[in-house]
């Protein structure tokens, strides 16, 4: 097998590099000057954040759910897991979000503010779930409001559960 110049490795290494990068999704690092949440696209949690401080008093550099005032962060210390799914009971079909990436999830959309984001998905081609990060009525915790929406012509039996290490 011939060898590669040092010239060839290195344009090759550079648009693998681009490809990861241009693979890179949206995403939300949200507070309301308390907690600080890093929200990715399809609505899972934990991030790489871009804003600072990045790391946590840990040394993660992963964003998740973070108290600010002690730069402690309760979800990307350890093991990172976070994730949410929804699935239909009759039909077996369903969608999911984990730190890995999505599973059977399409037109998967984000907009965000200082403190709120809202993330837009379609499970399966069934079930469109729209999940609303917002500050909550007690400083020390966000809520996400969920809303499931039936877009197909046949009845489901949802169920929804996030989960959170």
């Amino acid at each position: 097998m011939p060898r590669l110049s040092p010239v060839i490795r290195c344009f090759v290494a550079t648009v693998i590099c681009l490809a990861l990068v241009h693979r890179a999704h949206a995403q939300a690092d949200i507070n309301n000057g308390i907690v600080r949440l890093g929200v990715a696209q399809d609505a899972s949690l934990i991030i790489t954040p871009t804003v600072a401080p990045l790391n946590s008093t840990t040394g993660s550099t992963l964003l998740g759910v973070r108290l600010m005032a002690t730069n402690n962060d309760g979800s990307a210390a350890g093991a990172p897991v976070d994730g949410w799914g929804i699935a239909d009971a009759i039909s077996k079909k369903f969608g999911a979000a984990v730190r890995a990436g999505p599973t059977n999830l399409t037109a998967i959309t984000q907009t965000s503010t200082a403190n709120s984001a809202t993330c837009s998905v379609v499970a399966d081609g069934i079930l469109k779930v729209d999940q609303d990060f917002q500050p909550s009525s007690h400083p020390n915790a966000y809520k996400i409001v969920v809303l499931i929406t039936n877009i197909s012509a046949a009845t489901v039996d949802g169920r929804y559960r996030r989960t959170l290490d």
